[in-house]
């Protein structure tokens, strides 16, 4: 960004040159050349204004795909260890457990599901990939009778949603509380049947 600024400067700076001598010789050559030098600049400006705005996406877009990896690696491990615990389960014998694990499963099943259809794409991503995000706090999300905010809120209302909801927990997170607190989350509706409420 510096160094684009420095040539942007530069640029600008170096219509002088054109300027001058329009200014000493009123040429009609040095014009036409200075409505060149300014169309050169103005290129200049159009192309690296571009070029960095595709840079800063890329790198966005690079970023996101890599937090979408780790999450899925996040889930898959957490998968596994669920199902090497229920094959050991079954291995001892020990069915009772087993249920009780598979219920557990179901149960998280059911939570990531309810998640999934809150309908605010930046708040689901959010949520879903804290754990991979912050490993020093536990986050319990609650959402009760399958809430979904997109019947309920405006998109700018959706964006205000998720930023108040990230900056909260972020607070929360530094504020020196002890790392294994934790932090929860409650959606439900409201008993009128209109909007939601939301408790951090």
């Amino acid at each position: 960004m510096k160094s684009w600024k420095s040539i942007w400067a530069v640029a600008v700076l170096s219509l002088g040159i054109p300027l001058y001598f329009v200014y000493s010789t009123r040429s009609l050559l040095w014009c036409f050349i200075l409505m060149l030098w300014v169309l050169a600049v103005l290129f200049t400006n159009f192309y690296w204004t571009r070029r960095t705005s595709e840079n800063e996406q890329q790198a966005v877009i690079r970023s996101l795909e890599e937090t979408a990896v780790r999450t899925l690696n996040h889930h898959r491990h957490d998968w596994m260890n669920d199902l090497q615990i229920l094959y050991g389960y079954v291995q001892l014998g020990k069915i009772d457990k087993a249920v009780q694990c598979v219920d557990r499963i179901k149960e998280r099943m059911a939570l990531e599901s309810k998640i999934a259809k809150l309908g605010v794409p930046s708040l689901i991503f959010y949520l879903q990939s804290f754990r991979t995000l912050n490993s020093n706090l536990e986050l319990v999300v609650d959402v009760q009778d399958h809430v979904q905010l997109a019947d309920r809120i405006t998109p700018e209302q959706e964006a205000d949603l998720s930023m108040t909801i990230m900056q909260s927990i972020r607070a929360y997170q530094y504020c020196g509380v002890p790392v294994w607190r934790i932090s929860k989350i409650n959606l439900k509706p409201p008993s009128g049947g209109k909007g939601f409420n939301c408790s951090i």
